[in-house]
């Protein structure tokens, strides 16, 4: 079972940018992949030494069918959110892959559009996960993003992202699919 959990971001500073854009660059690729690979190797890492045991984490590589999903989930959460600007973003219903959802906004100027405030968001939650109790801090949710990205068994990754703007509200979605889905009720991390 997949436990997600939506983050919500926002950075507070202006005026609109226009239509919205939709849409990951090469550099958003290269920029997705190295935050997440970074992250799994750091984990395994400190886990090796903490456990006392090998802990590997794969690396993941980019996945252009995993990417269209995700790409496909934030065009449509774009336009839900431009027309109710009052409601927070959604996860995919029934999703045959994992998914991490962030979204910021700024104003005047645009907020950070590149994919590294989410995977830094997401991979912040590693101090709310115990791996002893394979739980999150409180018993909730509060982990899941983080515990999703060092999945050992996923091996692929797409990201969408999409901006747009309401009155003076500058918004960009990042949505990231993992494939392997983690999360699995009752199985560590790694």
């Amino acid at each position: 079972m997949l436990l997600a959990l939506c983050a919500t971001f926002y950075l507070g500073v202006g005026t609109g940018v226009g239509a919205a854009q939709t849409g990951v660059s090469s550099t958003d690729i290269t920029q997705a992949v190295n935050a997440h690979n970074s992250l799994r190797q750091q984990v395994a890492k400190d886990e090796t030494a903490r456990l006392k045991r090998t802990i590997t984490i794969p690396n993941v590589s980019w996945d252009a069918a995993v990417a269209a999903t995700a790409q496909d989930w934030a065009n449509k959460e774009a336009v839900r959110l431009k027309a109710n600007p009052n409601s927070s973003p959604q996860h995919r219903p029934n999703n045959v892959y994992g998914e991490n959802t962030f979204w910021q906004w700024s104003t005047p100027s645009q907020p950070n559009v590149t994919p590294i405030p989410a995977t830094n968001y997401w991979g912040g939650e590693r101090s709310l996960y115990n791996y002893e109790s394979n739980a999150c801090s409180g018993g909730g949710i509060a982990c899941k993003h983080y515990t999703q990205m060092v999945w050992a068994k996923t091996l692929k990754i797409g990201c969408g992202k999409a901006q747009w703007s309401v009155g003076t509200k500058n918004y960009v979605l990042w949505v990231c699919n993992y494939s392997p889905k983690g999360n699995i009720s009752g199985q560590r991390p790694y």
